[in-house]
């Protein structure tokens, strides 16, 4: 994939989540999916992309007798189109996702690509009236 300025991303490819947590400001972690979450993400050379992030510990579910309020609690998927608008700074443009309050939006995503593999994180956020980043590492499949 090239950005605007034809430049290629070394990024492009399928990638196996590794970690994905809450990085606090005072340098303590949250796993956001236990410690063994299931993920990929996937770049393509057109500017597509998608990934699906989840939680190993996702108990089965009862369709019939339960609300699906928490369904997806221990899930995420998005795709879309996808952009480096600087230097180590992507553009995710969401297409869909299962959070429907994504759909048109522009999530932000810092990379950094080491050998094989490719720590993405966040902008500031807060999380519960904590200032923190989602920190994620992916290893090339």
């Amino acid at each position: 994939m090239t950005n605007e300025n034809n430049v290629y991303l070394p990024i492009v490819g399928t990638w196996v989540l590794s970690s994905i947590y809450y990085l606090f400001d005072d340098g303590t972690k949250q796993d956001m999916y236990g410690s063994n979450p299931l993920g990929i993400l996937m770049y393509d050379e057109n500017g597509l992309m998608n990934a699906q992030l989840g939680s190993k510990e996702h108990k089965s579910y009862d369709f019939e007798s339960q609300s699906c309020s928490g369904l997806f609690s221990n899930y995420m998927a998005y795709y879309g189109d996808y952009y480096e608008e600087s230097p180590g700074k992507l553009i995710h443009k969401v297409t869909g996702c299962v959070h429907p309050h994504w759909i048109g939006e522009k999530e932000v995503r810092y990379y950094e690509l080491k050998e094989d593999v490719l720590r993405i994180w966040t902008p500031k956020m807060n999380i519960n009236g904590k200032d923190a980043i989602i920190e994620v590492y992916w290893k090339r499949a």
